[in-house]
């Protein structure tokens, strides 16, 4: 069509436009075709195949082009100004300096701990494609044969969060991978191979006040710091509700992070209770950290009735019926009545 300027009309606004283009750049435009036989990446590029494409040249890095919108149809607007801006004048940045600026952006995107989860899962699926002579490209069957294949030798809810790593990597170079997870042939393979092989839950037994109260006999008088350390974030962690990474500094210097550490002069003391600032933590993403809180109590009322604001004894239903709760009750574990310190 660009050889005698006559296209049908659904691709008039196309080559209007692309005439536009050359007329106000002055470039002279000649197309020839090449039988696909003699031209094979473009052919199978044309036709969705991108497989193929890779099969043929495996350096090819095949990425989405998104056509401008007036080309196809949409008007072209103009961006009103309504006066002078505010902003000061700044510098412009080289492309460099900006590429570099977002690789440093999209790095600090994932945690470290989450980003090394992630990379253990696509050398996973990298192994698989390779030992399976099947492209990398994350197809419907691809990703179902994985999950398939891997069922057979980890637990199904494994394979769960290792298709969430290989998306989160995948993702800049095949930007529909989220898509194709969750389609129908995907979903309803990963189902099935939890209903053959998945595995019963394990859950360790719950601490309760009975063991903290064990514990504290057995180390409040101790002179070793490390018993009392151990002690301190036991407690804290109990009735702060904390996760074991806000507690303890990781052994390997990668996950070490002093964003998440706590520090002692946020550390406040009043009559009865303490708080202090966890500056980070899984939940946050806006790094705006959180004030615990610890009070003492020295009444009997169940927290759970307190936080529900239950006004009968309606709560313990709710009690039976959580699985966590459920699993002390059936070992005949005994809660005693909390009068230690808990969170506000």
């Amino acid at each position: 069509m660009f050889n005698s300027l006559h296209a049908s009309a659904p691709y008039n606004n196309i080559l209007r436009a692309a005439v536009d283009i050359l007329l106000d750049s002055g470039i002279n435009l000649r197309v020839h075709h090449i039988p696909g036989e003699e031209n094979v990446i473009a052919d199978a590029l044309s036709r969705f195949q991108n497989h193929t494409a890779t099969a043929v040249l495996p350096s090819l890095k095949v990425s989405v082009f998104q056509p401008p919108r007036w080309p196809l149809g949409a008007t072209k607007k103009m961006i009103p100004v309504a006066g002078p801006s505010r902003q000061p004048t700044r510098e412009p940045w080289t492309l460099e300096r900006l590429v570099h600026e977002r690789a440093i952006a999209l790095g600090s995107a994932l945690s470290e701990s989450s980003h090394s989860s992630y990379s253990s899962a696509l050398k996973s699926y990298l192994a698989f494609c390779k030992s399976h002579c099947r492209p990398v490209e994350p197809t419907e069957d691809t990703l179902s044969f994985y999950i398939v294949y891997m069922c057979r030798h980890i637990n199904p809810s494994s394979v769960q969060s290792y298709l969430s790593g290989i998306c989160s990597q995948l993702e800049p170079y095949y930007p529909l991978i989220r898509q194709t997870r969750n389609s129908p042939l995907v979903s309803k393979t990963l189902t099935g191979c939890k209903k053959l092989y998945g595995k019963p839950v394990a859950r360790k037994a719950p601490l309760s006040i009975s063991d903290l109260h064990k514990v504290v006999c057995a180390y409040e008088s101790s002179d070793n710091l490390e018993d009392l350390l151990f002690l301190t974030q036991l407690l804290c962690g109990f009735f702060g509700l904390m996760r074991l990474s806000e507690l303890c500094w990781p052994d390997k210097k990668s996950l070490q992070d002093w964003r998440r550490v706590v520090l002692r002069h946020t550390v406040t003391w009043y009559d009865g209770g303490f708080t202090f600032l966890l500056p980070g933590h899984k939940a946050d993403s806006f790094w705006e950290g959180n004030k615990i809180m610890f009070q003492k109590r020295n009444d009997a009322v169940d927290p759970i009735q307190a936080i529900g604001r239950w006004k009968s004894d309606a709560f313990k239903v709710y009690i039976r019926k959580n699985p966590v709760l459920l699993h002390a009750l059936v070992l005949g574990r005994s809660l005693a009545p909390a009068t230690g310190p808990g969170p506000t």
